[in-house]
């Protein structure tokens, strides 16, 4: 049986809070109050069809690496930057200033360990299917997006501690 999450989009129950991910482990959950599943689950209609809140499934991130880059690709780096994919023989990353960035400096995961701006952050694949050198972004679909954190404030994250180690939590400083 797979595992999977689910996040609470409607908690009517003290079971389950809104907004929570709840992590499925061989088809069972465990509620706030630390119950866990009598009944195995495979899938998050099942879950749906037989819970007091409602869910919906969270999407595992997708991985993409730089072995799957493609010459024509548009990819974004941190910092705003649109670089086109040239593959061999150039091997690089061709920005609209005709600068580049050797494609060798990338990590596998696409980030680049000297300068984190420069990891890149989408990619897009040109619409057509021949070669495109074109920077427009509305003529490529996107592919990958890197899952960036959510930002919290501290009142937020406060919140979210105490809810979940279930005691009063202060964040000095």
């Amino acid at each position: 049986m797979k595992d999977f999450k689910v996040r609470c989009v409607k908690g009517d129950c003290p079971y389950f809070t809104k907004g929570k991910v709840y992590k499925i482990e061989n088809g069972h959950f465990i509620t706030n109050q630390g119950i866990k599943s009598f009944k195995s689950y495979n899938n998050v209609e099942e879950i749906n069809e037989s819970c007091c809140a409602k869910f919906e499934l969270v999407p595992e991130p997708q991985k993409f690496t730089k072995d799957m880059l493609r010459t024509g690709d548009l990819v974004i780096s941190r910092d705003g930057t649109f670089n086109k994919v040239i593959l061999d023989p150039a091997n690089v990353l061709l920005d609209v200033d005709e600068c580049y960035l050797n494609i060798s400096l990338l990590t596998d995961d696409l980030t680049v360990d000297s300068n984190h701006t420069l990891d890149i952050v989408e990619v897009l694949r040109p619409n057509r299917h021949y070669y495109s050198l074109s920077f427009d972004k509305s003529k490529h679909h996107l592919l990958w997006q890197r899952p960036e954190p959510r930002k919290i404030n501290k009142s937020e994250a406060e919140k979210l501690l105490s809810e979940h180690l279930e005691e009063l939590i202060q964040i000095e400083g």
